[in-house]
């Protein structure tokens, strides 16, 4: 409960960062703390994560595993990112 409060508010926010963002980065904020976590280390695993995701898209031609690997990439670093914002103060 004490990081569902700890977030911003929803108002004004995009559904997507409301419904499955916030509450996935909630769960993982939890798993990070349990296992010793702070909060710079999710902001360097977001950055890892985002940069890898954009160095494969820029990288390499068109292909299958590069429409699956990218948005996951990306997705998981949004979610990363979204891990630090989500640390009780």
């Amino acid at each position: 409960m004490a990081l569902r409060s700890a977030q911003k508010p929803p108002r004004g926010t995009a559904a997507y960062s409301r419904l499955v963002n916030r509450p996935v980065a909630r769960r993982v904020a939890a798993a990070a703390q349990v296992v010793g976590m702070t909060p710079n280390v999710a902001t360097g695993i977001s950055a890892t994560l985002s940069a890898l995701g954009l160095v494969l898209l820029a990288g390499f031609e068109p292909a299958p595993w590069l429409a699956v690997a990218v948005p996951g990439l990306l997705a998981a670093g949004y979610v990363m990112d979204s891990v630090d914002g989500s640390w009780p103060a």
